[in-house]
């Protein structure tokens, strides 16, 4: 992607986070089992990085809320698919289940910043905070942009020894 588009897309100052190429696309699923399985049978996933991950100190719409997330990671060409199936609790991901016939249903996409606080400053400058943000593998925060995309842009930092672990399907 190159900037140009990218301007027409993120608001302000987020475009130049942008880089070339999107990171991830996500979507959320009542259903991991068969999600993988159509990863699998469907888009060639030949192996698929799943996981059930505690989150204790996440913030949500500004407060502290205890996360209990599965999810599944492929890559697939040049990129990374990811499926997220949520606990009940608090959470960005239970307003885009929305179709109970749809296996899985777009959340977000990523992108990948090797600055966190410059992109964080960006971030404000655009008139925008996370709705969503913690850390695991990655420092991670979501930004809110239904009402602009239809879904969330998730800013990720400090993945890239996990992330290139699961391209080479080493874990």
């Amino acid at each position: 992607m190159n900037h140009s588009i990218a301007s027409c897309l993120i608001p302000n100052s987020l475009a130049q986070h942008l880089g070339t190429e999107f990171f991830e696309i996500a979507f959320v699923t009542r259903d991991m089992e068969k999600s993988i399985q159509y990863l699998k049978e469907n888009l060639g996933a030949s192996k698929v990085f799943r996981t059930q991950a505690s989150y204790p100190n996440n913030k949500y719409m500004g407060r502290l809320v205890q996360n209990q997330l599965d999810f599944a990671l492929v890559w697939i060409g040049n990129m990374f698919i990811e499926v997220i199936q949520p606990s009940p609790g608090d959470n960005p991901f239970d307003a885009y289940l929305t179709d109970p016939d749809r296996l899985m249903n777009f959340h977000h996409f990523a992108i990948q910043v090797s600055d966190w606080d410059k992109t964080v400053e960006d971030i404000h400058k655009a008139g925008y905070e996370f709705c969503f943000e913690g850390s695991g593998k990655a420092k991670f925060g979501f930004i809110d942009l239904t009402k602009e995309m239809g879904c969330m842009l998730e800013v990720i930092a400090n993945g890239e020894e996990f992330f290139e672990k699961i391209k080479k399907g080493d874990y």
